[in-house]
């Protein structure tokens, strides 16, 4: 189980989960918590250590952030991947979740994910420049 990943043989997978470059985090049907990964934690100001078994819900909320935020769709059942408001004012967020399924099909929890941006949005903004200046004909 994920939860106990850290202290299993499976530290490779622990690993894996650690080195992907976005905020990563797994919960189980009730919103408990079974991980998260330090990216994801560190934007939250937590020890991903200390969070496994706390409810999503609650946390999320204890840092402030509004019931309307994307992160909150995936405890409805509904998936979302797309821009949401920056969780702190480093950067803006792009967010997707995830319904997890259970080996009969059954939803069995969720996944939350969490990545920068800013590079997304320097390209929309290059784009969106070249257009403009090929209708001007500078291009």
């Amino acid at each position: 189980m994920i939860h106990f990943l850290n202290n299993s043989p499976d530290l490779i997978l622990y690993q894996a989960f650690e080195a992907i470059p976005l905020g990563i985090a797994v919960f189980d049907l009730t919103g408990k918590i079974a991980f998260m990964n330090s990216n994801l934690a560190e934007v939250m100001g937590l020890d991903p250590h200390q969070v496994c078994g706390e409810d999503i819900k609650g946390l999320l909320q204890g840092k402030g952030i509004p019931s309307g935020h994307p992160l909150f769709r995936i405890l409805a059942g509904e998936e979302y991947t797309g821009p949401a408001a920056p969780l702190t004012d480093c950067y803006p967020s792009y967010v997707s979740t995830k319904i997890v399924k259970g080996d009969d099909g059954e939803n069995a929890g969720g996944l939350l994910l969490l990545w920068d941006a800013r590079s997304r949005q320097e390209l929309e903004q290059a784009v969106l420049k070249a257009e403009r200046l090929a209708i001007m004909g500078q291009l």
